[in-house]
């Protein structure tokens, strides 16, 4: 990834979207650990024993450690975007803790006896992520940013942010949509319980939630107007913060109508923070940048279209994808093992059991267990190629976006056909099952179908863009 890049570069190289991505990350991962550690104490509370002295020194070693880090890699992403001074800081910071989390979870694996190839696997997954955001720091085109505050494009980095705001509103939209459906066949089917109506709840609010998020992405990518932009991006904002109170006050009630348990409690607040933690980063992103040329008496008129057509925000996004993606198979399968999450074995899952951040959260995001691993060690070198052509804007980058749209998509609908075929069979195996299905499937396509819709439209004109006369307010 070096300097080498075509005259469509944007200024920052889409370091302004890999920040929100960190931060997002980070975030999730945080939350996901404290959720882990607080309920394994609250466990062990009422468990005791002679072996809890142990486990609870295990759960804080590798839980405390696996927080500070996601904390670190939240910290880092904010760096990119705001930090005035060596913005990468926090990202060695960030790798320094990650070596101290695997080297925690190495250290638990060895005095328990854990196999050596499980181990060696779990060590170059968790160290895959932050490796590769080191190296890629200390190349030309990236090193001399460090210097000084990350340079910042003519459109201020609001095209790319749009984009990625379509991709994960797209995923929001797909899963909101059907607990939507899930939620209301709950409510009017016979008999139905008095918590199915704060299901349904939940899910309107989510679902209208991701209708403006949707909705303020589309309009970043298609609108000239910066204020209109910043008023999309922070009516998303504001309407998040107020449904992610809405659902974890949801959420909560359902759990004290099940069961008086202090673990619910945890777990209303972890999803509370993950639910706001992305329309805060992007209400602070939006607002501060637009601020900052406030105060600075830029002249509006002299904003322009981002050059990238904040196709480099998006490449970071395949970039964390394709290294992730690589990390959790590719090991695995060299040292003769069929892939901690794929293979015919398929109980892979069951031995990750909350180690950090790479082994959480990933049931969802792998395809289904029956095919050969080698499928997303291909997809996943695709992934990153895309990335590295997008990042760089070279001649090739709608080439690339186009192949990884397409074969991407044309993947997961063959690895998920078996299931698809015996749809009826899912569906009477009960509506969790269909979830589990539906938004599996929804969050693999969102992203390839976003590149590929990005990649291939025509740029707008590189007109300039300006405060908007007064009029009716954009469809989008």
């Amino acid at each position: 990834m070096s300097d080498q890049s075509s005259g469509r570069s944007s200024a920052d190289r889409g370091l302004g979207g890999l920040g929100l991505i960190m931060q997002l990350g980070g975030t999730v991962f945080a939350a996901f650990a404290a959720m882990l550690v607080f309920a394994g104490l609250i466990t062990m509370g009422r468990m005791g024993g002679g072996g809890a002295g142990k486990a609870l020194l295990y759960l804080l070693l590798i839980g405390g450690t696996a927080m500070a880090r996601s904390l670190i890699h939240r910290t880092a992403g904010a760096d990119l975007c705001y930090a005035t001074t060596t913005p990468f800081a926090g990202i060695r910071r960030y790798f320094a803790a990650s070596a101290a989390n695997t080297g925690a979870v190495f250290l638990v694996a060895a005095t328990e006896g854990a196999p050596a190839k499980m181990w060696i696997v779990v060590v170059c997954m968790l160290m895959a992520w932050p490796t590769a955001l080191l190296v890629v720091t200390k190349m030309p085109g990236f090193r001399e940013m460090d210097a000084q505050r990350i340079p910042v494009g003519p459109d201020k980095g609001f095209e790319g942010a749009s984009l990625l705001m379509l991709a994960i509103g797209a995923i929001g939209l797909s899963i909101a949509t059907i607990m939507l459906y899930v939620s209301y066949t709950a409510v009017t089917a016979r008999h139905a319980p008095s918590s199915a109506v704060l299901l349904l709840v939940a899910a309107v609010v989510l679902f209208i939630r991701a209708i403006l998020h949707v909705a303020a992405g589309l309009r970043g990518v298609r609108e000239t107007y910066v204020d209109r932009v910043v008023e999309g991006a922070n009516r998303y904002a504001n309407f998040g913060v107020i449904a992610s109170f809405v659902v974890g006050g949801s959420i909560l009630l359902l759990g004290m109508q099940a069961v008086a348990d202090p673990t619910v409690l945890v777990m209303v607040g972890c999803v509370t923070w993950v639910l706001l933690a992305w329309p805060l980063a992007i209400r602070r992103f939006f607002s501060e940048r637009q601020f900052a040329d406030m105060m600075a008496g830029v002249d509006p008129s002299a904003h322009v279209r981002a050059s990238d057509m904040g196709l480099s925000s998006l490449g970071w996004l395949l970039f964390a994808q394709g290294v992730l993606g690589l990390a959790m198979v590719l090991p695995s399968i060299l040292m003769g093992d069929g892939g901690l999450f794929g293979g015919s074995g398929g109980g892979g899952m069951s031995r990750m059991g909350g180690l950090g951040e790479a082994g959480s959260l990933m049931s969802i995001l792998q395809a289904p267990a029956g095919h050969s691993p080698w499928w997303s060690v291909g997809t996943a070198a695709v992934t990153l190629w895309a990335a590295i052509e997008l990042i760089r804007m070279t001649e090739l980058y709608r080439v690339a976006g186009t192949v990884f749209g397409a074969v991407v998509t044309a993947v997961t609908l063959y690895m998920f056909w078996p299931i698809i075929s015996h749809l009826g069979e899912v569906m009477r195996a009960g509506p969790m099952a269909m979830v589990s299905l539906l938004a599996g499937l929804a969050i693999q396509l969102a992203i390839p179908l976003t590149v590929l819709f990005a990649a291939n439209r025509n740029p707008l004109p590189a007109a300039t863009a300006r405060i908007a006369p007064p009029g009716p307010p954009s469809p989008y």
